[in-house]
């Protein structure tokens, strides 16, 4: 149990599926599939076990399409992730290339394990390797070409937008693809962009720079989003029907 917040945790299995329960710390229930396909729920102590059962039951057409979904984003990973295939980085196209535990020592302590070779993509990874192992073995090539191009979008829109972030953190997160703390001007995004189209990389960072005009989610954040990137709503949808792996 955490004492500081006084929630307790344990596993609730309705119908055989497992769901990670927190009691404690909410004033409703909430049910929540993360991007690994596992089950969360969080609930107050009042609320008895069997109506958390019936709680689960009554979304059981919910969660088999959730989770109908993620297995079937896994399967187009491991499409995406294995030899030949063509993988997008910051809107230009690669042929991904596994070339085995062979690669020179020298080459891996330059690359952590992963290097662009003209069109290709390069990586010193068995075959054999998971869609995951392979993906994290370029999280770090990609970072410090998406700071760079996180840094230029920055330059470009906080000279309009009279606004000025002061640390930029590049990060893998589950269930976001950007935060900002308001107070430090503190500004998150998530590395998996790096993959995504352009825009919507672009739309994330100038997102999270009106949050420093705006913090919430009203509707003058809204028109902030209009006036300094009128292209959102496309973006941002291609980003709601297919939300962040995060690191697996």
């Amino acid at each position: 149990m955490n004492t500081k917040r006084n929630v307790a945790h344990s596993t609730l299995v309705v119908d055989g599926l497992p769901i990670e329960l927190h009691r404690g710390g909410v004033r409703r229930v909430n049910l929540r599939i993360r991007s690994d396909g596992s089950v969360r729920m969080s609930a107050p102590y009042r609320v008895p076990r069997v109506e958390l059962e019936s709680f689960v039951r009554e979304r059981q057409a919910w969660i088999e399409a959730q989770l109908s979904r993620i297995r079937n984003r896994g399967d187009l990973q491991e499409a995406l992730w294995s030899d030949g295939a063509l993988v997008s980085i910051l809107g230009k196209p690669y042929t991904l290339r596994l070339l085995g535990a062979a690669v020179s020592a020298s080459a891996r302590r330059v690359t952590r394990l992963a290097w662009i070779d003209g069109e290709r993509l390069n990586i010193g990874i068995s075959p054999e390797a998971t869609a995951s192992e392979v993906r994290q073995a370029v999280i770090p090539l990609v970072k410090p070409l998406l700071r760079a191009q996180v840094e230029r979008i920055f330059s470009a829109y906080e000279p309009l937008m009279n606004v000025r972030h002061s640390k930029l953190s590049l990060r893998e997160m589950t269930s976001r693809w950007g935060s900002c703390n308001v107070r430090s001007h503190n500004i998150s995004i998530n590395v998996e962009l790096a993959f995504r189209p352009p825009e919507c990389l672009e739309c994330v960072v100038v997102h999270e720079l009106c949050h420093l005009l705006e913090p919430s989610h009203n509707a003058s954040f809204h028109a902030l989003m209009d006036h300094y990137y009128p292209n959102w709503r496309p973006a941002q949808r291609m980003l709601d029907e297919n939300p962040p792996l995060g690191k697996r």
